[in-house]
């Protein structure tokens, strides 16, 4: 009898430890530490993407499908804005402005869409560099660059 309880107890110490140890790590999964999410963005400041969505062109680049909806947070217009983007690869450049160079500028708390040619396959993940130059009003031009990771879709 002795044997018999010396063993169940054994196995219920390391029972509860596994299940801890199933929780902890169900937690830290769900609340995104392993970084499973497929989409996001990461390093903007001041144009920062509200909204985006990566379309398959099947390596056409002359398709502009894709669309990226940015907010301005600077607090301020920002003029001659010229947003360039590179897919995966990083070798392919794509140049949007919001509207013609010379007067594409976004008020503060405005949201602007850019569209884009990004390569991607459908079903696919893309990782998508996007690099702002814009000038403020006090006349200063600056540089802001971030990524957009997003799903690819048909």
């Amino acid at each position: 009898m002795k044997k018999a309880q010396g063993a169940l107890e054994y196995l219920m110490t390391y029972g509860w430890a596994i299940l801890v140890v199933v929780i902890v790590g169900l937690v830290l999964w769900r609340s995104g530490v392993f970084g499973t999410s497929s989409t996001g963005a990461s390093g903007f400041d001041v144009l920062v993407p509200a909204e985006w969505k990566i379309v398959t062109n099947g390596g056409n680049y002359s398709v502009t499908n894709s669309q990226i909806v940015f907010r301005n947070v600077a607090g301020q217009t920002l003029r001659n804005v010229n947003i360039t983007t590179s897919d995966d690869g990083g070798s392919t450049y794509h140049q949007a402005y919001f509207g013609t160079a010379s007067t594409a500028s976004v008020g503060a708390g405005q949201e602007k869409t850019v569209n884009a040619s990004i390569s991607c396959t459908s079903g696919a993940s893309a990782t998508v560099q996007v690099k702002v130059i814009y000038t403020t009003t006090s006349g200063l031009q600056h540089t802001d660059t971030g990524t957009i990771y997003a799903d690819c879709e048909s």
